[in-house]
């Protein structure tokens, strides 16, 4: 039987197991939370991009030594190259302690991953915002939010309509909805027993018959 692999046989089913595969992972998981450590310390590549030219050329090389192993399936190799690029990020370390950097302040802020897959932030302040990006340069700037400006938002017309609108019906979400009234825009709906065709307080929402269709109070 090949080294890379074994056989597991459970009850009357089995499957390949790939040992490479699995000690792979473990390397590449350890070597992950070391630098999730680090970033939650320093930042995300702020202090590669603080250190000079000669040390970053050798963790970018140590880290192409990890890949090269792990296409060609070499354990040890892997085993080695990963040692190596986590006494990388300690040198990085190190190093931002002996020229003083400031570590990553605390940012309360509340992360979100769009449909589009790119990364919403929301935090308290504009300085929130300003710091958020210095250390996470990764992110796109059109994407972080203070409160601040949030609030801002709020004050518009169609917000506060919603706002209204949450209020009078405890527990409703906004959605998203399709363009033309398909799938679904409403159009494409089954009709129903509630009556809608009364004056409109608000083109986007009838409010009185918002209140009309709120649970009697029980007796």
């Amino acid at each position: 039987m090949a080294a890379a692999q074994m056989a597991v046989v459970a009850k009357e089913s089995s499957f390949m197991l790939d040992e490479f595969k699995v000690k792979a992972e473990s390397l590449v998981a350890r070597l992950d939370r070391v630098k999730q450590e680090h970033d939650a310390r320093w930042g995300t590549k702020r202090i590669e991009m603080l250190v000079d030219a000669n040390l970053r050329l050798k963790l970018t090389q140590q880290l192409e030594r990890v890949f090269s192993a792990q296409q060609d399936r070499d354990i040890e190799r892997m085993e080695k190259a990963i040692a190596g690029m986590i006494k990388g990020y300690a040198v990085l370390d190190a190093w931002a302690l002996d020229n003083n950097i400031e570590e990553k302040p605390e940012i309360n802020a509340v992360e979100w991953v769009m449909q589009d897959k790119s990364i919403m932030v929301v935090v308290q302040t504009h300085n929130d915002a300003l710091y958020y990006q210095q250390f996470r340069p990764e992110l796109s700037n059109r994407h972080i939010w203070s409160m601040e400006e949030l609030e801002l938002l709020l004050e518009s017309d169609v917000i506060k309509d919603i706002m209204k609108a949450k209020a009078l019906l405890p527990g409703t979400r906004m959605t998203r909805i399709a363009a033309g009234g398909g799938v679904t825009g409403f159009d494409d709906l089954p009709d129903c027993d509630i009556d809608l065709s009364g004056e409109l307080i608000n083109p986007l929402f009838n409010f009185q018959h918002a209140k009309m269709l709120k649970a009697p109070t029980s007796r």
